[in-house]
């Protein structure tokens, strides 16, 4: 579309004895006052000019219908009288038009001259009202010449909604109030203390029954230069809790954005456990200030689930955290955050990529078998299903989890790969952490203990869920083994039981909370999408 700039009015100084040039903006007046410029004793003026010129008379403010040019008609000199004139087309060339304005004294006899040049200029805005990539030129509203005297191009963009990924400091921290999950909200109460974040508990008659925080919303927010305020995206998914951010978090100074697809969403892909965003990075040279969102799918296979299209779009259209598409079906839930995370560190890189690995359980489990460890028990204190007694040497034994485990471990390394071509990652910025997989009737793959990627990551305090790994020397192995390859890097690990509340329905600590976070300091504007 077509936007004309807004129209107003100038004011110009004529000179006796001399012609000026200026600009005249199709669609506005000019203004000059003939009294001031009028040289001494002249006492009247008359007024020529070329065809491309309107001309209007003003005493006092009022116009007075102008005399055919050369038809020789005289007005009087008052004082406040001016002259208005405007053009309807553009010029062709510079100074193409004139208006002369003549001085006379007492008796009729002239005495000086004061002229100006005029040269009409369209200005137009083109914009692409419509974002459908084009800008249209061929609004009957624009008086825009066959040859230009000169043209411009400027770009507007909408403000963006902005994801934050788990690096960035936490502000609020959002769990649902369940029967079930008093003593866990206690401990993350005590967390979000330590972080130094508020922590806002969402009650029964908001929840109505639905303890998926992480699935529901997402948190970000959006930026002009003169204001930045947190918005909530609203997922398509309907399992109780959608009064929440309506009622909850919508106010003045908090948006809100719900893509209600033309179909009910079904497939928990459209889940916002399925959406995360990666800290800054900067990938074969090009820089990605904001991250780079990622959407699990199913690309691999045509068949598969993937996100309903309309928050997909959406999340592409934001433009400024381009999106990368992983492949994430072949897990029961089919979450991004089931396998990957990011934490901040200090150091040159400022994060590490977490990866869920089995091979890392692997390795653990035969190191600990080595080491006579064998006949170390996991699951001790687990309030979940599994009650037969698990030792190392049973799970290494068991030919059926090992082979699933090596497929769910090439699913994850096909997401390496992505990962570190898009995101631009060294070997060196990925930690594997333990985790077991086994497969459901329809082959898809759930978490064999709670699967400890899926935390909370509240600056450097970490929020993990209690694996229940063999307990070897008084100390679950797999605790310590997080332990060393995290807290090295300055980061807090904290063990939460999730098993009854969470993990027992196929959801970890991530899945039943949800962080609000402080924007970004680099603003949007400043990268080319």
């Amino acid at each position: 579309m077509a936007g004309e700039m807004p129209r107003g009015e100038r004011t110009l100084r004529l000179q006796h004895g001399s012609r000026i040039e200026a600009l005249c903006v199709l669609g506005g007046h000019v203004r000059a006052d003939v009294f001031g410029a009028a040289p001494a004793g002249a006492v009247a003026f008359g007024v020529k000019h070329t065809e491309g010129v309107s001309v209007d008379v003003l005493f006092r403010g009022r116009a007075e219908p102008e005399a055919v040019p050369g038809a020789g008609t005289r007005w009087p000199l008052d004082e406040g009288t001016a002259l208005r004139f405007s053009m309807s087309r553009a010029s062709s060339e510079v100074n193409d038009n004139k208006v002369t304005v003549s001085f006379f004294a007492e008796g009729g006899k002239p005495i000086n001259q004061a002229g100006v040049f005029l040269t009409g200029v369209g200005i137009s805005l083109d914009v692409d009202a419509d974002q459908d990539g084009v800008v249209e030129k061929n609004s009957p509203n624009k008086g825009i010449p066959h040859s230009p005297i000169f043209t411009d191009t400027v770009v507007f963009r909408v403000a963006p909604w902005i994801m934050t990924p788990s690096t960035l400091a936490p502000v609020n921290l959002f769990v649902c109030s369940m029967k079930d999950n008093y003593l866990f909200t206690k401990e993350i109460q005590t967390l979000a203390a330590k972080a130094g974040c508020k922590l806002k508990v969402c009650f029964g008659y908001i929840n109505r029954g639905d303890r998926w925080m992480q699935d529901e919303i997402e948190l970000g927010y959006t930026h002009a230069p003169h204001k930045s305020f947190p918005v909530v995206l609203d997922s398509p998914r309907e399992r109780g809790m959608e009064q929440l951010p309506i009622k909850e978090l919508l106010g003045p100074d908090f948006g809100y954005v719900h893509k209600e697809p033309l179909f009910e969403a079904t497939a928990s892909l459209d889940s916002f456990g399925n959406v995360e965003v990666s800290p800054p990075v900067s990938v074969a040279g090009k820089e990605y200030p904001l991250g780079r969102i990622l959407i699990g799918s199913s690309f691999p296979a045509p068949a598969g689930r993937r996100m309903t299209g309309l928050v997909r779009d959406f999340l592409y259209a934001q433009r400024v955290q381009a999106p990368v598409e992983l492949y994430s079906d072949w897990l029961a839930v089919g979450n991004v955050n089931e396998f990957v995370t990011f934490v901040p560190t200090s150091d040159k890189k400022r994060f590490r990529m977490l990866l869920a690995s089995p091979a890392a359980c692997y390795r653990l489990f035969r190191e600990k078998q080595k080491e006579g460890q064998g006949q170390a028990t996991m699951f001790k204190g687990y309030s979940g299903t599994d009650t037969k007694r698990v030792t190392i040497n049973k799970v290494l034994s068991n030919d059926v989890l090992t082979q699933q485990n090596q497929y769910v471990q090439r699913c994850i390394d096909w997401n390496r790969d992505i990962l570190k071509k898009e995101l631009g990652l060294l070997e060196e910025d990925i930690i594997d952490l333990p985790a077991l997989f086994k497969l459901d009737k329809q082959g898809k793959a759930v978490p064999y203990f709670p699967n400890t990627v899926t935390m909370i990551v509240l600056a450097k305090d970490l929020g993990i869920p209690k694996p229940f790994g063999p307990v070897a020397g008084g100390e679950c192995c797999l605790e310590r083994r997080i332990r060393a390859l995290l807290e090295p890097l300055g980061l807090c690990c904290r063990f939460l039981e999730d098993v009854a509340s969470y993990h027992g329905s196929l959801g970890e600590v991530r899945c039943g909370t949800n962080v609000q976070r402080r924007p970004f300091a680099f603003k949007w504007w400043h990268c080319t999408p």
